[in-house]
């Protein structure tokens, strides 16, 4: 995976992560988090070599 696209999932992470400390609902809270593991758990098994920055 390419550093652009690395960049772009983290960031989608961290918006993700501040959404749920505001989410009133409780199915939108659980949602979210489910997409934020599965998001997280592409970018550790991710087996390309990480570009330094």
């Amino acid at each position: 995976m390419d550093t652009e696209t690395r960049k772009k999932l983290a960031r989608q992470i961290a918006e993700m992560k501040k959404r749920m400390a505001t989410e009133a609902s409780d199915l939108d809270y659980e949602t979210q988090r489910y997409a934020v593991r599965a998001l997280e758990a592409l970018l550790a098994r991710d087996d390309t070599p990480k570009e330094k920055s």
